[in-house]
């Protein structure tokens, strides 16, 4: 072969499909795309309203199953939806389950805990305490009910109804783990709220305090005596006076102060330009 003829053939033209420029993760999703097209592979009904003879086929079995076995399918998809964090959707499926009538108490107690635990995540609080309630009237010794309920009463900084709930589940399982560090969380709770109530009370004494000090001191340099509770209605209608205030309060950042080194008053000053 001539270097010429070499040279030809190896600038032919590249005969076969162009390599595919759509990646795995591009493939995989158009993949569960066209399985959501299938009715059998649905994991929601289809927003259309025109009948859809095959998902009508399909719901048609799915009313022939026995209640309890729908109940126990809906659960387990609940139960997929919460691990891969889709809480709203998780509750959505024990809500679906809840709706079937059948006499097994424990699965309804078990759809009960599970919702509460996916609300609890949404932070539906209130959800939370009604769905662990229901569950505890059905068995009143479910510690998993004990435990969201004082979950969720610490976040409403219910903190006596918490340590109840710790309470009553200690009770039941004494050895509980998660219960025994939820009690310390309560007490520690509480005792940062109570903390909380005595720093505000202390701000208020010494705030109330420094005003009655301030009064007797311009008392004393003006030999006037100064009265609120004769001044709610001679100042209503100024605006920039608190009601019940004193003379020189106003809503400004710019107050009279006491100096409590030196005991004088420090009045402030404004230039008007």
């Amino acid at each position: 072969m001539s270097s010429e003829e070499a040279t030809t053939s190896t600038s032919a033209p590249v005969i076969g499909p162009a390599p595919s420029t759509v990646t795995q993760e591009e493939r995989t999703k158009q993949l569960l795309e066209d399985l959501e097209k299938i009715p059998l592979f649905m994991t929601h009904l289809p927003d259309s309203d025109e009948p859809n003879l095959a998902v009508e086929a399909l719901k048609s079995l799915a009313s022939d199953e026995p209640p309890l076995e729908v109940a126990t399918n809906l659960k387990t998809e609940g139960n997929d939806c919460f691990k891969r964090g889709k809480f709203a959707e998780a509750a959505q499926y024990y809500t679906n389950a809840l709706e079937y009538d059948h006499d097994d108490k424990s699965l309804k107690v078990s759809l009960l805990i599970n919702r509460a635990a996916a609300n609890l995540e949404l932070q539906n609080y209130g959800m939370v305490l009604h769905d662990c309630a229901d569950a505890l009237r059905i068995r009143p010794n479910t510690v998993k009910a004990l435990f969201r309920s004082a979950k969720a009463c610490i976040a409403l900084e219910k903190f006596e109804e918490a340590t109840e709930c710790c309470k009553w589940g200690l009770n039941i399982e004494p050895d509980n783990k998660e219960l025994v560090a939820l009690q310390l969380q309560v007490d520690q709770a509480i005792a940062r709220h109570e903390r909380r109530i005595q720093e505000r009370e202390e701000r208020k004494r010494q705030k109330d305090l420094i005003r009655e000090q301030l009064k007797q001191a311009i008392e004393i340099r003006s030999d006037l005596v100064f009265d609120t509770s004769n001044d709610k209605k001679k100042r209503t209608e100024d605006k920039d006076v608190v009601v019940g205030s004193y003379p020189w309060e106003n809503d400004s950042a710019r107050q009279v102060e006491l100096d409590q080194t030196t005991g004088h008053l420090l009045w402030p000053v404004f230039f008007f330009l």
